[in-house]
């Protein structure tokens, strides 16, 4: 029970390992006095719906891998994943620093069709089959994600609100969480986008 109250972070300031029949914890950096002990909880926090399925909460504290000033506390995991809908039907995974070369394929074929759109083409769905990331391409992604981020962001306030005003107050903690959710998608997006947009500023 008292090793059950050590809390999670993802930069925690100490370790936990067995010695025969006892749990131990250790620190791993020098504590200030009252500083609270927290632990990371290991593979079953990423990505953030696992948080809050196996131990009901999202992030709400800590740094994050953004460096956005503005981040309201989350902590962004650098092996996150978030489930984004483009199109109303094409599903793809993204992380914090990765994005699937199925997503790149996506953008190729949609930058191909508003070209042919803009020159008075015939529309096509034909993608060649080694895609080369361009700046074009990268651009229309950030675009894609920011718009993504802004989706999560309404539905993060709509359920905010439903919390806020619902008048069953056994509503009000998982509509809050449901919320938090929706933020730490949201984050985990924007520091996607962001880091996309860092790279396409350097080449």
């Amino acid at each position: 029970p008292v090793f059950d109250m050590i809390n999670h972070s993802p930069e925690p300031n100490a370790e936990f390992f067995r010695e025969g029949d006892r749990m131990t914890v250790k620190a791993t950096s020098d504590m200030d006095a009252n500083e609270q002990v927290c632990i990371h909880y290991g593979k079953s926090t990423v990505p953030a719906w696992k948080r809050l399925f196996s131990y009901g909460f999202c992030d709400t504290g800590g740094s994050s891998i953004s460096g956005d000033d503005d981040d309201g506390g989350f902590a962004v995991y650098e092996d996150d994943a978030v489930e984004i809908v483009l199109g109303d039907r094409f599903r793809f995974e993204i992380s914090p620093t990765e994005i699937p070369g199925e997503l790149i394929g996506y953008q190729a074929q949609q930058q191909m069709q508003k070209n042919r759109a803009d020159d008075g083409a015939d529309d096509g769905d034909d993608v060649p089959a080694d895609v080369e990331f361009t700046p074009e391409i990268g651009r229309g992604i950030v675009d894609q994600l920011t718009m993504v981020a802004s989706g999560l962001e309404r539905k993060r306030d709509d359920v905010a609100n439903a919390a806020a005003t619902s008048e069953d107050a056994s509503m009000a903690t998982p509509l809050k969480l449901v919320a938090d959710l929706h933020e730490s998608h949201r984050r985990t997006v924007l520091t996607c986008a962001g880091g996309l947009r860092e790279y396409l500023q350097e080449e």
